[in-house]
């Protein structure tokens, strides 16, 4: 009895009998018999009389291509124009009945209304069948579940879902339609967010505790019927709400926010400029405003839950402040590079999920998402507009090569960033930085006879002779130290930053830096890249940096620390006890106003996924992994940072780019 109720629903839902005029009529001419069926017997009763033929579910699939439903795929017919959408009517539904639509035509801009779906797609291997103005239409398995999850049981919805509103075979269709995706998702009454089925069964937590905190700190700001208080009037979590937070509800929020989702190219033009979306994962929703409210919450009053549940929030309030809500001087490039660690299938869309950004189309001239090119064309095409746009060389800064990618680079010119790999180290020379390596120096453009070839002129500054082991954030942290000495001796393991020292720099006390500066205070200024933990630059006369190095350096090698190595304690490594004694007093003083864990997050910052090393002339510099002695130091006009260049064997002219560098 079961299968036979279930087939009269699959055949109610496929057919689509009382829903579907245009398909029974295309049926009715098939068999004619079927007309007096129509006419006289309800859906009950064909489903009754079906039933009663004892058919079985293997039979379901023959009778659907004999009416024609799922024997043939889907013919999408062209679009009129560049404005012109198709929508997709999803008819009622409920459980495992199949997902049955019709699609039709939409002028953008007079569109009835309609929802987006924005889901991550499976890989294309997977697919499931969905009906499709009586045809069969192949969609990934996790747009299928969002399907089947968003239809409504008792009236159609009309939706936008790429999949099914874009010829995905039609690479002329799919780049004229990427143009319009923001516009698409602007139009939309809402947007319908599928994060996917709730198979760790975790997400009523995770959307209960959203739900909580949402409540809570509006709660706080409208003060429970007392006057209103302003956002940086409420104070931080104490330590004992923290030891009171409940580990289930927030594993299950984190493991929420490492969904696929969340770290998609697409999402940056599809909610970032939503105008309201529900965020739903299996059975569960939640309105991404609440989501928004309670991720700035944490991110402000409550870094310490960020930090022990590793929650990643920076996406979902980045996406909160818009799109294409920007400052004026933001370009192209700062927009590639901030979404760089989003993830795609296609390494064509981490540029074209972008291309409605306004900085885009600034000149000199629109790029267009054209899938016909390969990939290393596009990424060609960019950089040829990035450096016309910036008229500069910050597009070199971009390029990363680590020791686990550089054979990854093979394909590609050593001057062109790969966009579709994830940046290892944050990058120094961005359009913004205030390095001026190269002064106000413009690039020189010259024509190459082959597209491969980057020529651009510059000075040879120096050349390489020590690189350090690469370093990592986690050698900046600081261990707590002990006020009473160890009751025997012990061999501790010097701190990394004691070694680096004693390998890189640790000169006699009469040695003179090139620039006649302090040798510790330009080791130290090296580590952070001149910066602050803020990633400004050091004060002018750098005090508080001296401050800040001062009391990390009296942490990381003070008498009783379990880091300290004992000939670390002065910078000299031939001093004597006095000296140390001296030395330490000296840092006591100069520390008694900086902040250790200030200088543990600049220099985490800068050094991470970086090599310290030395050049020829005496300077200390930070560059990365890859370089290694012998390569030169060079200054490009236009670069705002120097760069280490390495000649390509056998072809004394050319040179391959490995990276930007640091020189104090």
């Amino acid at each position: 009895m079961e299968d036979h109720l279930a087939f009269m629903n699959l055949a109610d839902a496929s057919l689509g009998w009382t829903k579907d005029l245009e398909t029974l009529v295309n049926l009715s001419d098939k068999l004619p018999g079927l007309k007096i069926i129509l006419i006289g017997v309800t859906q009950m009763a064909i489903g009754f009389a079906i039933a009663s033929l004892g058919f079985s579910m293997m039979f379901i699939g023959g009778l659907l291509k004999l009416f024609g439903l799922s024997g043939h795929s889907y013919q999408f017919e062209p679009l009129p124009n560049e404005r012109t959408i198709r929508l997709f009517e999803l008819h009622p539904g409920a459980g495992v009945q199949p997902v049955v639509g019709r699609l039709r035509f939409a002028k953008l801009d007079r569109a009835p209304p309609y929802e987006a779906v924005s889901y991550v797609s499976d890989e294309p291997r997977d697919a499931e069948e969905v009906v499709c103005n009586g045809k069969s239409l192949e969609v990934s398995m996790n747009l299928y579940a969002a399907l089947q999850r968003v239809r409504l049981q008792n009236r159609p919805r009309m939706l936008w879902v790429d999949q099914v509103c874009m010829d995905q075979k039609n690479d002329k269709e799919r780049g004229q339609q990427m143009m319009l995706m923001g516009d698409i998702f602007t139009h939309a009454d809402d947007v319908l967010v599928w994060l996917g089925e709730n198979e760790d069964d975790d997400a009523d937590l995770a959307f209960g505790l959203i739900k909580e905190l949402n409540a809570h700190f509006l709660d706080l700001v409208q003060g429970k019927g007392k006057k209103k208080r302003t956002t940086q009037s409420i104070p931080e979590i104490t330590p004992d709400q923290l030891t009171r937070a409940d580990d289930h509800k927030w594993n299950a929020l984190s493991n929420l926010l490492c969904r696929a989702w969340f770290n998609d190219i697409f999402i940056i033009r599809q909610i970032g400029v939503a105008s309201s979306a529900e965020i739903m994962c299996g059975d569960y929703a939640v309105d991404w405003r609440e989501l928004v409210i309670s991720a700035s919450w944490i991110i402000r009053k409550a870094p310490q839950l960020e930090a022990k549940y590793q929650l990643r929030l920076d996406n979902i309030v980045q996406l909160s402040q818009g799109f294409r809500v920007e400052p004026d001087d933001i370009t192209f490039l700062d927009v590639l590079q901030r979404s760089r660690h989003y993830n795609s299938f296609d390494p064509r869309d981490k540029v074209f999920a972008l291309l409605d950004h306004p900085s885009a189309s600034t000149p000199p001239g629109q790029i267009q998402p054209d899938y016909t090119k390969p990939v290393l064309e596009i990424y060609w095409e960019v950089a040829v507009k990035l450096l016309a746009q910036t008229k500069s060389l910050a597009l070199l800064s971009h390029v990363q090569r680590t020791a686990h990618n550089d054979k990854l680079h093979a394909d590609f010119p050593s001057w062109l960033p790969r966009w579709d790999l994830h940046s290892d180290c944050n990058i120094l020379g961005t359009s913004s930085s205030y390095y001026t390596a190269s002064g106000t120096s413009s690039p020189i453009p010259t024509k190459s006879d082959t597209w491969s070839i980057l020529i651009t002129r510059g000075l040879l500054f120096d050349t390489i002779t020590k690189a350090c082991k690469p370093l990592r954030s986690r050698d900046f942290a600081i261990h707590p130290s002990s006020t009473s000495p160890p009751r025997r001796r012990t061999t501790h393991k010097p701190h990394a930053v004691a070694t680096l020292w004693k390998e890189c720099g640790a000169h006699s006390p009469d040695h003179i830096y090139p620039t006649r500066e302090n040798e510790t205070r330009v080791f130290s200024l090296t580590l952070t890249a001149g910066l602050n933990d803020r990633q400004q630059p050091a004060d002018p006369d750098v005090l508080h940096h001296t401050a800040d190095f001062s009391a990390y350096w009296l942490q990381a090698c003070e008498p009783g620390n379990k880091s300290r190595a004992s000939s670390t304690v002065s910078p000299h490594p031939d001093s004597d006890g006095d000296e140390d004694a001296a030395y330490l007093d000296s840092l006591r003083a100069a520390a008694a106003h900086g902040s250790a864990g200030a200088f543990s997050r600049a220099a985490a910052w800068a050094c991470d996924q970086r090599r310290f090393f030395v050049t020829a002339k005496g300077y200390f510099g930070i560059g990365p992994e890859v370089l290694r002695p012998d390569d030169k130091v060079v200054v490009l006009f236009g670069g705002k940072v120097p760069f280490v260049l390495r000649r390509v064997t056998g072809k004394e002219a050319k040179w391959s780019l490995i990276l930007e560098i640091l020189i104090w």
